[in-house]
């Protein structure tokens, strides 16, 4: 993902704010839509952004060893019930860490 005049590759997720308001917004991402579809912004503005990078089959993010999927507006989304939903869950829950981290530290 190219922001701010630099490239922010997949596996990297960067945290620019970490207050009650930017915890929510993440929180609210651990909730599957109707559908039963995980699904975050790439791109969370004054947030957060999650590294993506373009690949063989599109554009992709990563957390551990998992390639998540971005879809053409610039979400991270996972299905539900699948390993890579395991995976989104687990990301989202290390960025609110961070978050209650950055508060506390």
């Amino acid at each position: 993902m190219y922001k701010d005049y630099r490239y922010i590759n997949a596996g990297t997720n960067e945290i620019y704010r970490w207050g009650k308001k930017a915890q929510e917004k993440a929180r609210l991402a651990l909730t599957p839509n109707e559908k039963g579809f995980y699904s975050i912004p790439a791109d969370g503005g004054k947030y957060w952004t999650i590294g993506t990078s373009e690949g063989r089959y599109g554009e992709y993010a990563k957390f551990g060893d998992t390639f998540l999927s971005v879809n053409d507006w610039g979400y991270v989304w996972a299905k539900v019930g699948t390993p890579k939903a395991d995976a989104f869950v687990a990301m989202i829950n290390r960025m609110i860490d961070d978050m209650k981290e950055q508060m506390e530290g």
